[in-house]
C-alpha cells in the first residue's frame, strides 16, 4: 500500500503528511492510497481493527470504543448505527484520528457542532484542553455548555487551527467503508446525511481504494433546499438526492418511537433510503445526553460500594457479568451505578472482542488516559 496526500480540487500532490490544506488553492487535503486490501487487526474492539489500512500510524492510539457500529434492520432500512459511538456520532471516528496523530496541549478547532463536541470529548480523554473558536451567531446554545462541561472553552477572536475538513478526519471516517467491506452486507448503495459532504467523500474514498469493496453506490442525502454540499464537486462517484422536509420529519417521529432520537438532517438519510430501499443508511448526529450530566439516581450508595470491591478484587468484568454477582439489583440499576462512577472518574471502560462481538468491560481508574499502545 502506497499513499500520498493529494488535493482533490487541483490536483496538488505532496508526501508531507503533516499538510492539511493545500498550498495552491487552499481546499482541504487528502490522502490517497493505492492497493488497499483489507487486513483486520481482530484484537482492536473499536475503528483501530483498520490501522494497518490508515495512511498514517501514530505511536498513540486515543479511543473510546469508537467504530464498529451495528449494523441493523429498522422498519424496512438496513442502518448503521453510528449514534453507538462514544458521543452520538460519526464525527468520534474523525476526532480519535485527529487526537492521535497530533499531540498537543490545547486544541483550537472551528465550531462544527459534532466534531466540536467530539474533540473535546477526545481531547480531555488524552489528558488535553480545547478551545472552540466560533462566530456567537452561529453557536447552538446547548453546545456551548457541552463542551463547557467536558473542561473545553470558547473563543470568538482567535484563529483556529484544526478545521473538521482534514485528511485525518478522513482516514477516521474511511473506517465506515472498512467495516461495510468486512460486514458484505446485500445492498446496492450506502446513503450518507451531507451538510459539508466530507463524510460521503470519507465513504466513498475508502469504498474506492479497497481492492474487492463491495460494489456500494455512495448517495448523499441533503433536505430539499439545502444549499449543495460544498465539498460533493470534488468527487465524481457520488450521487446527489434531496429529500422532502416532510418526508424527514416523518422518519423522526418513525426512529423516536423506536427509541433513536434524530436531529433533523442526520433522519435525512434513513428517510430517503425507505423511498429507495436498496440500500444502507448511516443513523448519525443523535440528539445528546450530556456526557458529565449524572442521572437522577446513579444508583445506591451501597450498590456503587459493592461494584467498586467487586473490580478491587477481580477486575475486567462486563455489566451482566457485575449484575451476576449482585442480582439482588435489577440490570439497570447496575448500569445506572456504572455510568455514575464513570462519570466521577472512578471506574473506567474498555472494549475488547468477544468472536465478531464488540464488549465493553469496566475496571477501576489508575490514573491513565484513553491512550493506547499499537503494539501490544
Amino acid at each position: 500500500m502506497r499513499c500520498e496526500l493529494r488535493c482533490p480540487r487541483c490536483g496538488f500532490v505532496s508526501d508531507d503528511h503533516n499538510m492539511m490544506r493545500c498550498p495552491r488553492c487552499g481546499s482541504p487535503l487528502v490522502f490517497k492510497c493505492h492497493e488497499v486490501r483489507l487486513d483486520v487487526n481482530s484484537g482492536y474492539a473499536s475503528m483501530w481493527r483498520y490501522v494497518n489500512m490508515m495512511a498514517v500510524k501514530p505511536a498513540r492510539v486515543v479511543s473510546y470504543g469508537e467504530g464498529l457500529t451495528p449494523l441493523v434492520k429498522i422498519g424496512e432500512v438496513m442502518s448503521k448505527l453510528e449514534t453507538r459511538n462514544p458521543t452520538g456520532s460519526y464525527a468520534d471516528r474523525a476526532s480519535s484520528a485527529v487526537v492521535s496523530n497530533i499531540v498537543r496541549d490545547i486544541y483550537r478547532v472551528r465550531y462544527e457542532s459534532d466534531f466540536a463536541y467530539s474533540m473535546a470529548f477526545y481531547a480531555r480523554l488524552a489528558g488535553s484542553a480545547i478551545s472552540v473558536v466560533a462566530d456567537p451567531q452561529s453557536l447552538d446554545p446547548y453546545d456551548v455548555v457541552e463542551i463547557a462541561s467536558l473542561g473545553g472553552s470558547i473563543e470568538f477572536d482567535a484563529a483556529p487551527d484544526l478545521y473538521y475538513e482534514n485528511p485525518l478526519s478522513v482516514e477516521g471516517l474511511k473506517t465506515i467503508a472498512f467495516e461495510l467491506a468486512e460486514a458484505k452486507p446485500r445492498a446496492e448503495a450506502v446513503y450518507v446525511p451531507s451538510s459539508s459532504g466530507l463524510l460521503a467523500i470519507s465513504v466513498a474514498e475508502g469504498l474506492e481504494e479497497l481492492v474487492g469493496s463491495p460494489p456500494l453506490e455512495v448517495v448523499a442525502v441533503i433536505v430539499k433546499g439545502s444549499p449543495t454540499p460544498s465539498m460533493l464537486g470534488l468527487s465524481k462517484s457520488i450521487r446527489l438526492a434531496e429529500i422532502e422536509p416532510e418526508e424527514v420529519v416523518k422518519s423522526q417521529v418513525r426512529l423516536a418511537k423506536r427509541g433513536i432520537y434524530m436531529k433533523f438532517l442526520a433522519a435525512s438519510a434513513y428517510s430517503y433510503a425507505a423511498v429507495e430501499g436498496n440500500g444502507i443508511a448511516l443513523i448519525t448526529g443523535s440528539l445528546r445526553r450530556s456526557l458529565q450530566r449524572k442521572t437522577k439516581v446513579g444508583g445506591t450508595t451501597m450498590l456503587r460500594s459493592m461494584i467498586i470491591s467487586l473490580l478491587s478484587r477481580r477486575g475486567g468484568l462486563t455489566a451482566y457479568s457485575i449484575w451476576k454477582e449482585m442480582s439482588q439489583y435489577t440490570l439497570r440499576g447496575v448500569y445506572s451505578a456504572l455510568r455514575s462512577l464513570e462519570l466521577s472518574g472512578t471506574v473506567c471502560a474498555r472494549y475488547t472482542m468477544e468472536g465478531s462481538r464488540k464488549v465493553k468491560v469496566y475496571e477501576l481508574c489508575d490514573g491513565q488516559t484513553g491512550e493506547q499502545n499499537l503494539n501490544t
